[in-house]
């Protein structure tokens, strides 16, 4: 009789790139590692920078199983992300699918991806999670 080694669920967690959805999913986050999820969180580079410089660092690295990784909004730096919402919905709408597409190919080896969260409005990630056979979870 064979061992068989259990592998840990891997969430990909992407949460609309608003403070008002990022905390809360970061939250999430850190639940679900604590009940043994690998997760990786994606954030926008915008954000991810805006944390980093705010904080000096990013809140829940520091551990193996639970990796960032940014992506961009297709919105420039200067942009008034904050004042401008619509076109911020635009952006992540037809600028977000396709470097989300290639993050899934690159994670779908180490270890694989077994869930995506994400918020509803990014409804790019629902069909991206199909075409790799992943079950999407909004």
């Amino acid at each position: 009789m064979g061992s068989q080694v259990a592998v840990k669920p891997h969430a990909l967690c992407i949460p609309f790139t608003a403070q008002g959805h990022i905390n809360p999913m970061m939250q999430l986050d850190r639940i679900l590692h604590s009940k043994g999820f690998y997760i990786t969180f994606v954030n926008s580079e915008f954000n991810q920078d805006l944390i980093t410089e705010a904080n000096g660092h990013v809140p829940a690295t520091g551990f193996d199983d639970f990796r960032l990784e940014t992506i961009p909004d297709g919105l420039t730096l200067s942009h008034g992300r904050t004042t401008n919402v619509l076109e911020l919905c635009e952006s992540t709408r037809k600028n977000m699918k396709a470097p989300f597409r290639e993050l899934m190919t690159r994670l779908k080896c180490s270890p694989g991806v077994t869930c995506v969260i994400s918020d509803g409005v990014l409804n790019f990630t629902q069909e991206v999670a199909e075409e790799f056979g992943v079950h999407e979870c909004l």
